[in-house]
């Protein structure tokens, strides 16, 4: 089944797109998702097929395809645009998509369908050709498992901050180094606020048994606690 992510800040239109995709027997939709929270889910699903407004508060579409297009290394999805916006500019734009295709609202279940009938065909050539599909993530149970045990708490930005932490590590150790550079930049904070909120939800786990266990009776540096929970996690998935 190919997966599908869907980026639309209007909740009933994305509930819409959401059950005309479903609906087509080669696709599943993995996340809905407002333009504010794409970046991070991107990263942590990977779909198959972004499907995406263009014209979105807080992060615009343009943006969002230029990042997944042009900054996650070995990651190539195909794009579905569906907007309002039809223009020459923006048809001009659509145009130029490597890996593209689009719709223009309001659009019928019959042109939804078209598209993925075009997507899905090309995914097939991908495979025959030997593209690799994006890398599926099996440490998603492990790291909301870890973390409830050390003790984090959801409520906090730095609960989010680590979990996209701990995937750019478990997906690759070399980038233990760059997350301080690499969050801030997929979700458009600041490095000091990535910092004050980590080291507040590292803070808040000191008493677990779990905590002391690995890091011992005080609150340690934040790249530590993340690299060493990285480390912990990837141990616990391979001894499973």
């Amino acid at each position: 089944m190919n997966t599908v992510a869907i980026i639309d800040n209007d909740v009933r239109y994305s509930a819409k797109l959401t059950e005309m995709v479903n609906a087509h027997p080669d696709f599943e939709v993995v996340a809905e998702m407002s333009s504010q929270d794409a970046n991070i889910l991107i990263e942590w699903y990977s779909p198959d097929v972004i499907v995406v407004d263009i014209v979105m508060y807080n992060n615009d579409g343009v943006r969002i395809i230029k990042r997944a297009c042009e900054y996650y290394k070995n990651y190539h999805p195909y794009i579905f645009v569906v907007t309002a916006m039809d223009t020459p500019a923006m048809r001009r734009m659509l145009e130029e998509l490597e890996r593209g295709f689009w719709a223009f609202k309001p659009v019928k279940e019959s042109d939804i369908n078209n598209v993925l009938d075009q997507i899905s065909y090309a995914l097939e050539e991908d495979r025959k050709n030997g593209v690799p599909r994006p890398k599926i993530r099996d440490f998603t149970n492990a790291i909301e498992d870890t973390m409830h045990e050390v003790g984090t708490r959801p409520g906090l930005l730095g609960y989010i901050y680590a979990k996209l932490a701990l995937r750019l590590i478990l997906d690759n150790p070399d980038r233990y180094v760059s997350v301080y550079k690499e969050v801030p930049a997929l979700l458009n904070i600041t490095r000091s606020s990535f910092d004050r909120c980590l080291r507040t939800m590292v803070e808040s786990c000191v008493d677990t048994e779990l905590y002391r266990q690995l890091f011992g009776k005080f609150p340690v540096p934040n790249l530590d606690f993340v690299h060493k929970l990285a480390v912990y996690i990837e141990r616990r998935v391979r001894d499973s």
